[in-house]
C-alpha cells in the first residue's frame, strides 16, 4: 500500500485508508516524509522483469515512485491501537516492522465484468511479484499483505485476490 506521489497519502488531511492509517499509529512517517525524514531506514529499489533488484540512483528523494519502485523500509515502531480504539498507545508496541511502499494503480480500467483491463492485470501482477521478490531479498519468512489499492483507488477485490493467488501459487 502506498501513494506514488505523497507519502503516507492523506494522512496529514485526516484520510482514513490503510496507509494513512499505519502513517497515525507508528513512527513510519519519520522515514518517508520528506519534511520529517530519517531516510538512513528506507531503501529505494527497482525491481526488473528478471526480478533483479536495483537501486534508484539520480532522483532527489524518495518520491516519486515510478511504476515498479518501491520503497523498503526496516525499523519501524507501531506504538497507537487502531482508530476504533481512539488510537490510544499500545501496552506492548511492535518494533522492527518492516514495509514495502509499492502503489498500486489508481482507478483503473475496468471490464464489464468488474476486472483488470489486461494491461492493467500484467502490471499489477508484475507489481505484486515485486512485493514478494524484495521480501525474500531481505530474508523475511512471512508478510502481512494489504488490500492492494482495492479502497480509495478501487482496483476490484476479486481480480486482486486472484492476482496474488496466481503469484504465491
Amino acid at each position: 500500500m502506498a501513494n506514488a506521489t505523497s507519502p503516507g497519502g492523506g494522512y496529514r488531511k485526516g484520510d482514513g485508508a490503510q496507509e494513512e492509517n499505519i502513517f497515525r499509529r507508528s513512527d513510519y512517517y519519520q522515514s518517508l516524509d520528506g519534511e520529517l525524514a530519517d531516510t538512513d531506514r528506507s531503501e529505494r529499489i527497482f525491481c526488473t522483469s528478471k526480478c533483479e533488484l536495483k537501486p534508484f540512483a539520480g532522483y532527489g528523494g524518495l518520491y516519486p515512485i515510478p511504476e515498479f519502485g518501491a520503497i523498503y523500509t526496516s525499523g519501524i515502531t507501531v506504538f497507537r491501537q487502531t482508530e476504533t480504539n481512539g488510537y490510544a498507545y499500545m501496552k506492548n508496541p511492535l518494533y522492527n516492522v518492516c514495509a514495502i511502499a509499492i502503489p498500486a494503480y489508481r482507478d483503473p480500467e475496468l471490464t464489464r465484468n468488474n476486472m483488470l483491463e489486461n494491461k492493467f492485470a500484467v502490471k499489477t501482477h508484475k507489481k505484486i511479484e515485486n512485493i514478494f521478490t524484495i521480501a525474500h531479498h531481505h530474508k523475511h519468512d512471512c508478510l502481512v499483505l494489504s488490500a492492494f489499492g482495492c479502497g480509495a483507488f478501487r482496483n476490484p477485490p476479486e481480480h486482486i485476490a486472484a492476482l496474488f493467488k496466481s503469484v504465491i501459487y
